[in-house]
């Protein structure tokens, strides 16, 4: 993963070496510390320091938290439909509270998605204009 053959430990190569990095790193790409990491995982605190100094070790805990991002994305996706529907037929609740709670969740995520939406249509739509202004000098260069 770091480099063509195992990184050395202090006593000689270390056959543990490929399988211990990828559980560190996948402990780090989790929001552990490294002294978590470390005492997780069976590595001194001073290795994973070096270990986070090589540009692939970094780039494969980087890869590994974009993969737990990912699937945390979709679970909340997944979860997100579930709670539309709780909340909506929350409005039918026999309790005048958890109907006034249910209206007001949504409402206020309707209003948030809403303004979501707005504000990325205005990025949009200053990203077109900011492409044509650089178009145009791009062609007054050219005369």
């Amino acid at each position: 993963m770091t480099s063509e053959r195992p990184e050395k430990a202090r006593n000689g190569p270390n056959r543990q070496t490929p399988i211990r990095q990828e559980a560190v790193a996948t402990a780090l790409a989790a929001g552990h510390t490294r002294a978590n990491a470390a005492r997780k995982c069976g590595v001194g605190e001073t290795t994973i320091k070096r270990w986070q100094k090589q540009p692939a070790f970094m780039a494969r805990v980087a890869e590994l938290r974009a993969e737990l991002t990912d699937r945390t994305l979709g679970l909340l996706a997944r979860a997100s439909g579930k709670a539309v529907v709780t909340l909506v037929a929350s409005l039918n609740d026999e309790s005048t509270g958890n109907r006034i709670k249910a209206s007001d969740v949504l409402l206020t995520h309707d209003a948030k998605a809403r303004e979501a939406a707005e504000l990325k249509q205005q990025l949009a739509d200053i990203q077109e204009q900011l492409g044509q202004l650089e178009g145009s000098k791009g062609k007054g260069r050219a005369k």
